[in-house]
C-alpha cells in the first residue's frame, strides 16, 4: 500500500519540539503523529528559522526547506500541516490550493 506523503510548514512546539519533553505521552506533535502512523510518510518540512530546520532535519531525517513553495513543488505532499503563527495561515492555505495539495490541516 502506498503511504500518504505528508509535510509540515512551521517546525515549532506543536510541530515537533514538544516531542523532546520526556514527560509527555507520545506522539504529542504533528511530526510525531505522522511518523507513528504506518500509513503516512513524513516527506519534507519547512521553516524560516535555520536553527530550527537544521535541528528538525537531524531529528527526523527528512529534507527541510526555508521556502514552502519550493518544498511543495519538490515533494508534492498529499497532506500538508500548517503549524505556523496564525497571521501566516491564509498565505500558506492559498499556496496549498494553488499547488493542488489535496488535504490541508491548519
Amino acid at each position: 500500500m502506498k503511504k500518504v506523503r505528508a509535510a509540515l510548514i512551521g517546525l515549532g512546539r506543536i510541530a515537533s519540539l514538544l516531542d523532546d519533553d520526556k514527560l509527555r505521552e507520545k506522539p504529542c506533535t504533528h511530526a510525531g503523529a505522522i511518523a507513528a502512523n504506518p500509513d503516512c510518510l513524513l516527506a519534507a518540512d519547512c521553516d524560516i528559522d535555520e536553527v530550527r530546520w537544521r535541528s528538525f532535519a537531524e531529528k527526523w531525517g527528512v529534507p527541510v526547506y526555508a521556502n514552502a513553495a519550493e518544498m511543495i513543488a519538490a515533494h508534492h505532499p498529499e497532506l500538508l500541516v500548517i503549524a505556523t503563527h496564525p497571521d501566516s495561515h491564509e498565505r500558506y492555505c492559498r499556496l496549498a490550493v494553488d499547488q493542488a495539495v489535496p488535504v490541508v490541516i491548519c
